[in-house]
C-alpha cells in the first residue's frame, strides 16, 4: 500500500520522542509518495489474534483492525 492510499490519514495522534521539526520532515516524505505502507489487517472478531501475532513478533508490518 502506498502513502496515496491512505492520504486523507494525515494527522498524526502522538509522537513521543520527535520533535516538531522531526514530524514537519515526516509529512514531506509522506506528501512526497516516498512511503511503502505495509499493513497486516485483521478483522475486529480477531482482535485477539493481532495481539498475539505482535507480542511473538510474527508481524513485520503495521497491524489494522477493520470494522467492517
Amino acid at each position: 500500500m502506498t502513502m496515496r492510499a491512505v492520504v486523507d490519514e494525515r494527522r498524526i495522534v502522538s509522537v513521543t520522542n520527535l520533535t516538531r521539526e522531526d514530524g514537519a520532515d515526516f509529512m514531506e516524505i509522506a506528501a512526497c509518495d516516498k512511503l511503502a505502507i505495509e499493513t497486516t489487517p485483521y478483522p475486529l472478531a480477531r482482535a485477539n489474534d493481532a495481539l498475539a501475532d505482535r507480542r511473538s513478533d510474527r508481524l513485520t508490518a503495521a497491524d489494522v483492525l477493520s470494522m467492517a
